[in-house]
């Protein structure tokens, strides 16, 4: 049984990032706890003798972005709605504590980061006028509607398939 490194960024960004239960994780991966173990041994002392221009630790953050998609959920209407968005973006960067707002509302990094990445991508497809728009909403945090944190059925587990 071999690890890549876009498993690993994955198992380790739901235990670590998310705290999804490692019963749950190692479950959908189809590994024991202790093959988890011994597969992750290598990459962690990898990356603990990394030295910062080390092309592997580039890698790793290119692996991590991969992983962070995979847990895309549900956060309407942030994820629909362009203005829910700014309104939402505005309120958290004038937020005394951005963090505790997120957490507040059941946002995680991984949401954040998502959300952030998704809308830099589709701010450039939206129409000039809601562009207009967007940027002249008031602060404000709209009733958010979170999708389940799970983690899903990954398409290349790391155990065998039967």
């Amino acid at each position: 049984m071999t690890l890549s490194l876009d498993q690993y960024a994955r198992v380790v960004t739901a235990l670590d990032l998310l705290g999804i239960p490692e019963r749950a994780v190692l479950r959908a991966e189809r590994i024991s706890r202790a093959e988890w173990r011994e597969l992750k041994a290598p990459f962690e002392a990898r990356l603990d003798a990394a030295a910062l221009d080390d092309h592997f630790l580039e890698e790793y953050v290119a692996a991590s972005q991969r992983a962070l998609a995979f847990f895309r959920r549900s956060l309407a209407p942030l994820d629909r709605d362009p203005l829910a968005w700014f309104a939402f973006l505005k309120c958290f960067g004038e937020s005394p504590s951005p963090s505790r707002l997120a957490r507040e509302l059941g946002l995680t990094e991984v949401d954040l980061a998502n959300l952030g990445a998704y809308w830099v991508g589709a701010l450039p497809l939206l129409a000039p006028r809601v562009r207009a728009a967007a940027a002249e909403v008031a602060p404000r945090v709209p009733k958010i509607r979170l999708g389940a944190l799970v983690y899903p059925r990954p398409s290349d587990p790391i155990g065998a398939l039967v």
